[in-house]
């Protein structure tokens, strides 16, 4: 049984928008919205290819839109609790995907609307060579590994737990304002570390 149409007081909480079942929802799904994110997803009629965000750190604003234009006041209210809500969250994943693709002069052959039949989670990434090439990896943790802590922390909950900015801020004890000064440093530090060491950030 659908996880909200097991649950008439959460599915009533979801569409008034109460926070605690909103956050019982986000948790419920983000795991799939990140595998999807990730892995990127195929049609399980046609077999169309939609390959997942191309580097690591796109992975959690991705997610965030995807809960973003869930969680809108329209979206919760037209959700009937009936069907299950995987599939919608996956849909949501596979416009923004296309759209990001696209953005960047990636050639996606398909509109989102055309991907027929069930929507099934690739096994493996699209581009592997972008997340586990072992050189980016290997200078990746050692520039973590010299963080300061309040910048690993950031680290932690963003970029490997895959939260939202404003759920990462809570959890930390954070202004957003400040947790989006300390993401940007970390960002940049990054970059900066990738680029002496002859890899490219992006």
């Amino acid at each position: 049984m659908p996880y909200l149409r097991s649950d008439r007081q959460l599915l009533t909480g979801f569409r008034r928008g109460d926070r605690t079942a909103l956050e019982r929802v986000y948790w419920a799904y983000v795991e799939q919205v990140v595998k999807v994110g990730r892995f990127g997803l195929r049609s399980g009629r046609t077999g169309t290819r939609v390959p997942g965000v191309a580097r690591a750190h796109e992975l959690p604003d991705l997610v965030q839109e995807v809960f973003a234009r869930a969680f809108t006041r329209p979206a919760r209210e037209g959700y009937d609790g009936l069907r299950d809500y995987a599939p919608y969250l996956v849909r949501l994943a596979a416009n923004l995907l296309i759209d990001r693709h696209r953005k960047l002069g990636r050639e996606i052959a398909v509109e989102a609307g055309e991907l027929e039949g069930a929507l099934e989670v690739g096994t493996v990434p699209e581009a592997p060579e972008l997340w586990l090439e072992p050189e980016l990896v290997r200078q990746t943790n050692a520039y973590v590994a010299g963080m300061t802590e309040d910048l690993r922390a950031v680290y932690q909950q963003r970029f490997v737990g895959g939260l939202s900015q404003r759920d990462a801020a809570e959890k930390l004890g954070l202004t957003r304002p400040r947790l989006r000064t300390l993401e940007a440093r970390l960002c940049e530090g990054l970059e900066a570390w990738l680029r002496r060491h002859g890899l490219p950030p992006e």
